[in-house]
């Protein structure tokens, strides 16, 4: 069983590097990575939940070492996602208070488990028995993660505990770093000398409108806006949150497109009336 999950793991860490290439956080689509993880929890517990380990070394090993891996994921994302949809739809003032409520359930979740979180740290291993065997006593009630309630058959509390810690310290190193959810967006001087005069508003919308049609459509929007950026010296900051205003339009108008297609139309009107006016006056 742990060398089969252990694979399950390696591949769902590949497929996960795949769809965060390719993410882009939208309010009206779900997001493919939990859907991801969410599925392979769901087999997990079809499989571990009447199977019974040879000895009891390996099933500590497996709920110590190896499924925590797989929960972390699960917790890691499920709060990334969430970072990332308070950026679509919160004001300033909203993102810093979600961002200050994450820290607290941290900090609080650190300080409630420092004597695991010792145990962890210093790889002991004189409670092992207690803490992560099914049998154990102290895993006799289901725990509710996220609005799931994880069956206590199917892995023990402290696995999930020992998940939490993992999870946790890699979202308080995206909190520290000030991402929030939203990778940085470096701009680069543009050699071109070229400036953006219109609206960023604008400018986002042709970022989307493009999309199908560079690199074939394998390029994710983050890419695009990172090109436009660097080509007009300018900067787009929340795009993702302005695409979720133009969604949000009447019929998903899409102003900026449309007077582009008036603004060519009218250029080519006028060239041709002067062509016309050329030839007339000969």
């Amino acid at each position: 069983m742990v060398a089969e999950v252990r694979k399950i793991y390696e591949q769902l860490l590949s497929e996960l590097a795949i769809l965060d290439e390719m993410h882009e956080p939208d309010l009206g689509t779900p997001d493919q990575r939990l859907l991801l993880i969410s599925g392979v929890l769901e087999l997990l517990k079809q499989k571990l939940t009447d199977y019974i380990f040879g000895v009891d070394e390996h099933e500590i090993s497996f709920y110590k070492e190896t499924l925590p891996d797989i929960f972390s994921l699960f917790i890691y994302y499920t709060e990334k996602s969430a970072l990332e949809t308070s950026d679509l739809i919160g004001t300033r003032k909203s993102r810093v208070e979600y961002r200050s409520r994450l820290v607290k359930r941290i900090d609080d979740f650190s300080s409630e488990n420092s004597e695991l979180y010792d145990y962890y740290s210093l790889r002991k291993t004189n409670f092992d028995s207690y803490y992560f065997l099914r049998s154990s006593p102290l895993n006799r009630e289901s725990v509710v993660l996220f609005g799931a309630v994880i069956d206590c058959r199917f892995c023990p509390g402290f696995s999930i505990r020992m998940a939490m810690i993992s999870a946790y310290r890699k979202l308080d190193e995206l909190l520290s770093d000030g991402i929030g959810g939203q990778e940085s967006l470096a701009i680069t001087p543009s050699a071109t000398g070229l400036r953006w005069t219109g609206t960023k508003r604008a400018l986002t919308e042709l970022s989307y409108a493009i999309q199908k049609y560079v690199n074939n459509g394998q390029v994710s929007i983050k890419v695009i806006v990172q090109g436009f950026q660097n080509l007009f010296n300018t900067d787009l900051g929340n795009y993702p949150r302005v695409f979720q205003e133009v969604l949000g339009r009447k019929k998903g108008e899409t102003l900026f497109l449309n007077q582009l297609v008036d603004d060519l139309q009218k250029r080519i009107e006028d060239q041709e009336n002067e062509r016309l006016g050329r030839r007339e006056s000969r």
